[in-house]
């Protein structure tokens, strides 16, 4: 009975050492790093700013909005002057293809006249050379050919104004629409553009103040991170495709996701480097951008 009672207990600390190791061992298999970490969007933040030397005249969206893009989120103080210009410039391009439009009207009339002239002329001294020799005077005859010279030269005359007044109006046409294009730029400028889709954090901008200091602040959401700092000691241990948490008090849950990104850099002062997490689940994670969350690296 004693001799069970030893087996029995050199059985139980068998299975215990055994049972420690392995527990030990899987310990050992799913060791982290915990650094600490900031929840941005992996695109960052982007403040949007209009023209220097332009103020706010109108604000279109607010704090907690989102925003498609290519939306106008906000107009500028030179939009009516840059309109104005606008409409200057297209009147006078209309103006300009009148004027050309008659000038080249009235060529054209020239080229059909001369064109006609010389015509006649030509039939003119067809019908003379149809004489016979005996009724044909050599002075009529060299007069009508001279004639018909000059009316010749004066089609080429005529058609080669028509062909010159023609490129002009290309020429002018190229450069007034160079303008407009212009000028519709500098208009479009004006009206300050969402660069992407997003989640409008921040509206620095107020109307009558300048633009070159701040608009909005957006941030695509749709893909967060976290931006962790490790110590330099670790970061022999951290590789690229590695599992990791995020965890923090106002998460409704722990965030998991991967190491995409471990930096090269290392703050000296403080003896640490930035590594880069993209998160899956960025729903809970666009929540609280700018947060500090605690990060655990499996290794």
């Amino acid at each position: 009975m004693l001799l069970c009672g030893k087996r029995m207990r050199s059985c139980v600390v068998g299975f215990l050492f055994l049972f420690v190791s392995v527990a030990t061992a899987q310990a050992e298999d799913i060791a982290t790093i915990g650094a600490l970490g900031t929840l941005l969007p992996e695109s960052g933040l982007v403040r949007v700013v209009g023209t220097p030397g332009t103020s706010i005249s109108q604000i279109n969206i607010k704090q907690d909005e989102t925003v498609e893009h290519n939306a106008t989120i906000a107009r500028l103080s030179n939009h009516e002057l840059l309109e104005a210009e606008l409409k200057s410039i297209r009147l006078e391009y209309d103006i300009l293809l009148t004027v050309h439009k008659h000038k080249v009207n009235l060529l054209q009339l020239a080229v059909d006249n001369a064109r006609l002239r010389r015509n006649r002329a030509d039939a003119s001294l067809n019908k003379y050379l149809a004489l016979s020799k005996n009724a044909q005077v050599n002075a009529v005859r060299d007069q009508r050919r001279n004639d018909v010279a000059d009316a010749r030269h004066a089609l080429k005359t005529k058609e080669a104004e028509l062909a010159q007044a023609i490129d002009t109006i290309e020429l002018d046409k190229k450069k007034i629409q160079l303008q407009i294009e212009k000028a519709q730029i500098n208009l479009n400028s004006a009206d300050v553009k969402a660069p992407f889709s997003g989640l409008v954090l921040d509206v620095p901008g107020v109307v009558g103040g300048p633009s070159g200091a701040g608009i909005v602040v957006l941030a695509d959401i749709s893909q967060m991170m976290v931006k962790c700092e490790v110590y330099e000691g670790d970061l022999g241990k951290v590789k690229v495709g590695q599992k990791a948490t995020a965890s923090g008090k106002s998460l409704s849950k722990d965030i998991s996701g991967q190491v995409v990104k471990v930096g090269r850099e290392i703050d000296i002062s403080r003896k640490v480097a930035i590594v880069w997490v993209r998160l899956d689940d960025s729903i809970e994670a666009g929540k609280f951008i700018g947060m500090e969350v605690n990060v655990s690296i499996q290794h």
